[in-house]
């Protein structure tokens, strides 16, 4: 289990999602001003980079059928 960090005033807490045949991981974020956040990643191979750019663009929901992935979050830079 990863234990929580900082970034940019935010605390990233990782938590396990428990099922009977796999484990998810799921991230809560908690802002600077206190509000709770959930990214909506991938809960098998969200990375820290991941996590930091979604932060970093403010938050985005996701923008296809899936989570946010390195793709999503390219063009979403490069869109700004």
């Amino acid at each position: 289990m990863q234990y929580e960090w900082k970034y940019k005033g935010h605390t990233v807490i990782p938590y396990e999602i428990l099922y009977d045949d796999n484990i998810k991981m799921g991230y809560d974020v908690i802002c600077p001003d206190g509000d709770v956040k959930r990214p909506d990643v991938s809960p098998y191979r969200a990375t820290e980079d991941q996590i930091k750019r979604w932060i970093d663009l403010e938050y985005p929901e996701r923008i296809g059928v899936g989570p946010l992935d390195d793709g999503d979050l390219d063009f979403l830079e490069a869109n700004k």
